[in-house]
């Protein structure tokens, strides 16, 4: 049950925030949002965090007919590896899941001060980071 209400407050909150887009009549291809998302210290198959997201997000895609992409901290060994590549294929939004992000997330937004993200589960004061905390 958790994970089910977790997947409607994240697909929620993504729609809330793709609802304020304006987009103007182009390829529609070119006009999907794209959300990269770093996901938490275990990654997918944790059953838990990183799973409920995940879901949430191809709940997103199928519904919303957003384009998403995912970074494993196995793979990119540090937040902040995975945060620049998400940064660096130009997604609309990043979203670091967890607290344990918290630092490096702030570090990259410092970074790329024109880029969207999102903190779930923490709450942070910079600028262009967004908060959600359950």
């Amino acid at each position: 049950m958790k994970i089910n209400i977790f997947n409607l407050a994240f697909s929620l909150l993504v729609a809330t925030l793709l609802s304020g887009c304006n987009l103007e009549e182009t390829n529609p291809i070119e006009t999907k949002t794209k959300i990269g998302i770093m996901l938490s210290d275990v990654g997918l198959g944790d059953q838990s965090f990183s799973d409920a997201a995940f879901h949430g997000l191809v709940r997103a895609r199928d519904e919303l007919g957003i384009i998403f992409d995912y970074r494993e901290l196995q793979d990119t060994k540090t937040y902040e590896h995975g945060l620049i590549e998400l940064v660096e294929a130009d997604h609309d939004l990043i979203v670091g899941l967890g607290f344990m992000v918290q630092d490096e997330l702030e570090k990259v937004a410092g970074q790329y001060p024109d880029q969207l993200f999102l903190l779930v589960d923490a709450v942070s004061e910079v600028e262009n980071i967004i908060s959600t905390y359950f």
